[in-house]
């Protein structure tokens, strides 16, 4: 799952880059940085995400069971 995940961010680096050596105008550098932005957010989740799962050894979907209901927050829509 999260090796899926880096690679879609590998591939959305790469785009970055590209677009980083195209002609300049202030498109490209908003294109740039919204893509830039988005890369770090899923670079972060995907982090974050193989922090939590080894916490959660050896049983993830126990410890996920055992959790107090009211600690755990409402999904985000």
């Amino acid at each position: 799952m999260f090796g899926e995940l880096i690679s879609f961010l590998d591939a959305l680096r790469s785009v970055a880059l590209d677009i980083k050596h195209r002609n300049k105008s202030m498109e490209r550098d908003s294109t740039i940085r919204t893509l830039l932005e988005t890369y770090f957010y899923l670079k972060d989740a995907a982090d974050e995400g193989e922090l939590l799962v080894e916490d959660a050894k050896p049983n993830p979907v126990e410890l996920v069971r055992s959790l107090d209901p009211a600690v755990i927050p409402p999904p985000v829509s």
